[in-house]
């Protein structure tokens, strides 16, 4: 019997912030290293020695609550593996660039040392979906989580047991993104994800796409201008919905957000289905919006009916300024996400009020009108000859000198040693030298011509030898010139004035359902239906947590459910050992129940390795449990009720669970033969 230690940790305790260490054996893993909007990394400080001995980091979204602290490591000198996928790792750069511009103003960021830091870091690993890679002896999988573009679920294996890991699971097909997969949760052993899902509404994405262009129509056929606050992991989400609307101003205002779009148009292949259909089908991006505006800056925002303000949890001044300017009863409705419509109005009372204006500067490279320069002239053959070899500068010397004792550093062979003291030998071939004669053959003889020893040296009056060719002869002379201002750019930049502090909201407010996430029954569903044997709930807040607790302990599940506010000892025993299989198991013919690939064999144990002795007599295999037939039969569009150990299928057709047998009842039809076929995939005769 073996045991694999297992630790979950939480290291912030700031609820809504996402920092845990994950202990495997001797493997420690960091998971998520997330900040508030305002990116203090302060509440990093006492556990920055816990973090420097993590052996790597896995990265499951964008967002700031994800990777806010990464800039603050990274130059801190943690040097070890960050895995993230693509479009963490470049649209996590943009919003971390994005919300350093909103806080420049109130804090001191080195802009040059944080900006780029995702993209130019050599540490970070980018990954892909279904591309499993190894930290030591723990096999690491990511899968899409359907929260966001690269949102990521991680399954991690360690001997023969599954650890899942992920936040925000999003069950529903959206316009942007398919749901998280069910058929990859497989024999979990455990399953971490958090706790926001009991505040969730299970709404329909076609009923909620419906609803919002119900609003659109009612408010602007009242003449009245409409703004969405969201941030940027549902940004791509909303923008969808509204470049479907036609013949309207639609506007979106953020610093970053051109930039984003431009990214986000080469990752179409990690969208899902609906937007990919739009790029096969129609040979469209349909990141392309065509029918909205991206606008930077404040002050160049202009008309418009429908307005996107980015802001990560209302920290730009520029939202509070905004509603400010349209702040009455029949001039704008303002959409927030969810929960944020409270949040908001409770913070409003203290927002501060700007006054904004726009000016072109130009960065310039050199401000300095004169300076000195020596030039160095090469003298003609002219001057040359009233100079003496003795009356070179001392830089001439010194350069013959550095020349020498380079070459004494060399180790000595008897050629150099010639050459240092007579100088370098004439080694031209002969044929080189007997080509200068015209008269090599006489009288149909070879006259053989030898080539002097030495050519003749030059020396001076006390017999010294002089080698012109290391005197440089040059007259050097100094200038003042005059240098230009060279302008290098023209930018935009906006200044803005403090006109006052409070927001006494009277415009209309309202909620959107769109979080992007799993409502309590949902996760529910696909929590018991995976049937882990632990599951750790990570509070987003501490009412949500307990909620989530005993929303399951109330269900009669068999899972053991922890809420993880302290180090969780998940450690178990097993008794299963990894064995490897001879070669001849190559040949066997494996039959598909479900999403499984089976077969039966004869075999024998030997050491560590198991060999094939054959295939014993057939037998037929099914998989009754209800919750897989269940799953089986909603996968393939059928509405499905329970009623104890009874399937009802669309209220036509019964599936009877009775012991080991499985009894199907209803009218002799189309319909009864269909439920049968899909029966049938849930059974093999191997």
């Amino acid at each position: 019997m073996t045991k694999d230690i297992v630790k979950f940790t939480p290291l912030l305790n700031t609820p809504g912030l996402f920092c845990h260490l994950l202990e495997l054996n001797d493997t420690k893993i960091l998971v998520n290293c997330g900040t508030n909007p305002l990116m203090d990394t302060s509440i990093y400080t006492n556990i920055l020695p816990i973090i420097m001995e993590c052996d790597v980091i896995l990265i499951t979204g964008f967002g700031l609550e994800y990777i806010g602290a990464l800039p603050f490591l990274i130059n801190h000198n943690y040097y070890k593996p960050i895995y993230m996928t693509l479009p963490n790792k470049i649209l996590g750069n943009i919003v971390l660039e994005e919300q350093m511009n909103v806080l420049k103003n109130y804090y001191k960021f080195d802009l040059k040392k944080s900006s780029n830091i995702l993209d130019n870091s050599e540490i970070i690993i980018d990954i892909k979906y279904m591309q499993p890679f190894n930290i030591k002896d723990i096999n690491v999988c990511a899968y899409n989580s359907g929260y966001s573009l690269g949102s990521t679920l991680f399954k991690l294996t360690v001997g023969v047991q599954n650890i899942y890991l992920g936040f925000n699971l999003n069950h529903r097909k959206e316009n942007l993104l398919d749901g998280v997969d069910l058929n990859k949760i497989k024999d979990p052993f455990l399953f971490i994800t958090n706790s926001n899902y009991v505040y969730k509404d299970d709404v329909s994405c076609k009923v909620r796409d419906a609803d919002i262009k119900k609003f659109i129509d009612k408010y602007l056929g009242k003449k009245m201008k409409l703004i969405f606050v969201i941030d940027y992991s549902r940004f791509l989400e909303l923008a969808l919905i509204l470049n479907s609307i036609k013949n309207k101003k639609i506007v979106c205002l953020s610093y970053q957000l051109k930039k984003f779009i431009e990214r986000a148009k080469s990752m179409i292949e990690w969208s899902g289905s609906k937007a990919l259909e739009t790029f096969y089908k129609e040979k469209s991006n349909p990141f392309e919006f065509d029918n909205i505006d991206f606008v930077e800056w404040y002050t160049k925002l202009k008309h418009f009916e429908i307005l996107v303000l980015l802001d990560e949890n209302f920290v730009s001044p520029v939202t509070s300024s905004i509603i400010n300017k349209y702040n009455s009863e029949n001039t704008i409705v303002v959409f927030f996400n969810e929960d944020k419509e409270d949040q908001f109005i409770k913070e409003s009372k203290s927002k501060r009020i700007y006054e904004y204006s726009g000016k072109i500067i130009e960065q310039n490279e050199e401000s300095s009108s004169e300076s000195s320069e020596v030039i160095e002239e090469e003298m003609d053959s002219s001057e040359e000859k009233d100079f003496h070899w003795s009356n070179f500068n001392f830089e001439t010397w010194r350069e013959k000198t550095f020349l020498e004792e380079e070459k004494k550093q060399l180790p000595i062979t008897e050629d150099l040693e010639y050459e240092i003291i007579y100088g370098k030998l004439n080694l031209e071939p002969i044929n080189k030298i007997t080509d200068q004669s015209q008269n090599i053959f006489e009288n149909g003889t070879l006259e053989i011509k030898f080539p002097l020893n030495k050519k003749p040296r030059n020396y001076d009056n006390y017999g010294e030898y002089i080698d012109k060719d290391k005197f440089k002869l040059k007259r050097m002379r100094i200038e003042e010139v005059k240098k230009e201002k060279k302008v290098l750019e023209k930018i935009y930049v906006e200044d803005k004035k403090l006109k006052t502090t409070g927001l006494h909201l009277k415009c209309l407010t309202t909620t959107l359902n769109f979080s992007g996430t799993c409502d309590l029954n949902s996760i529910k569903m696909i929590l018991q239906g995976s049937e882990p044997q632990k599951v750790v709930i990570v509070p987003d807040d501490y009412e949500s947590g307990k909620m989530f607790y005993y929303s399951f302990i109330y269900s009669n599940s068999i899972c053991q459910y922890y809420v993880c506010l302290n180090t969780l000892n998940l450690s178990a025993d097993t008794s299963v050992s990894i064995v490897n299989l001879s070669e001849d198991f190559l040949k066997i013919d494996y039959k598909t129940i479900g999403n499984d690939n089976i077969a039966q064999f004869k075999g024998k144990k030997n050491g560590n390795v198991v060999e094939y002795l054959g295939k014993p007599a057939d037998i037929m295999v099914a998989n009754l449990e209800l919750n897989d037939l269940k799953k089986k039969l909603i996968e393939n569009n059928l509405k499905v009720e329970t009623n104890g150990n009874v399937l009802i299928v669309e209220k036509k057709t019964f599936l009877k669970l009775d012991g080991n047998e499985l009894y199907l009842e209803g009218e002799n039809s189309d319909f009864y033969y269909y439920v049968r076929n899909i029966l049938y995939q849930n059974i093999a005769i191997i």
